[in-house]
């Protein structure tokens, strides 16, 4: 579970073991949407499902579909999983559900407010730019060239370059 791990780990879920008594952060870290651009929006990942010309059961696979993504199972999934999804009701029934903490629905409500705002990062023109300035990045923090304060600084700096276009 993606957001217990965060919580219990004060952000540094890169560590499993770092557990609340080791750490110097539990308490002090909060979730915030992403920047967003001058039309107010932030990038949205998400997944998808579809059934290929090819497949050889194209009804079965459309039934998956319709299941996987209707309201009950992507409640439950995120509810199980503690993270968002990608269906407004859903998220709804979630963000209401006696099941989830309220500091976990603290988290899933701004990314929620984040992705009804958001627009899908990869059908931009920019996307290819994107990705490989953020791949960059993480090479560049992973291997210690740079500290991470200034690798953000850079990325933010070439990312606003790239959408000013």
């Amino acid at each position: 579970h993606f957001l217990d791990k965060i919580l219990q780990a004060g952000g540094n879920y890169w560590d499993e073991e770092t557990g609340e008594e080791q750490s110097t952060i539990v308490g002090k870290v909060k979730v915030a949407p992403q920047p967003m651009n001058v039309e107010n929006t932030s990038g949205l990942w998400a997944f998808g499902h579809g059934v290929t010309a090819a497949s050889k059961n194209k009804e079965a696979a459309w039934l998956f579909c319709v299941w996987s993504t209707s309201k009950d199972i992507l409640t439950r999934f995120s509810i199980s999983q503690t993270t968002p999804n990608a269906r407004a009701s859903s998220m709804e029934a979630v963000l209401e559900s006696s099941e989830v903490p309220d500091d976990i629905k603290e988290v899933l409500s701004v990314i929620n407010d984040a992705c009804l705002k958001a627009k899908s990062v990869t059908n931009t023109a920019h996307f290819p730019a994107v990705q490989e300035r953020l791949s960059l990045t993480l090479s560049n923090v992973l291997s210690g060239s740079t500290t991470i304060e200034d690798e953000v600084a850079a990325t933010q700096a070439e990312l606003e370059e790239i959408f000013s276009d």
